[in-house]
């Protein structure tokens, strides 16, 4: 493997482990703010825009909220 195919082969790795990273600090702190967010992204210090870009680019529309056991 040459030293290039190394260094990039590097970067994906952290590259993933970056996102994954990030999806647990999201998923973490939209449960912190039961799925309020709003909420959520001030605990972040982002936008609720950006907050609502990052759960769609992850899919994480409605997590954080408790299932409603009425229905």
């Amino acid at each position: 493997m040459t030293s290039s195919c190394q260094t990039f082969s590097a970067l994906r790795s952290n590259y993933e482990e970056l996102q994954q990273l990030e999806r647990q600090m999201l998923v973490l702190r939209m449960r912190q703010a039961d799925g309020n967010e709003s909420k959520a992204a001030g605990l972040l210090g982002v936008t609720r825009d950006s907050l609502n870009r990052r759960l769609q680019t992850f899919k994480l529309k409605g997590c954080g909220r408790e299932p409603d056991s009425t229905t």
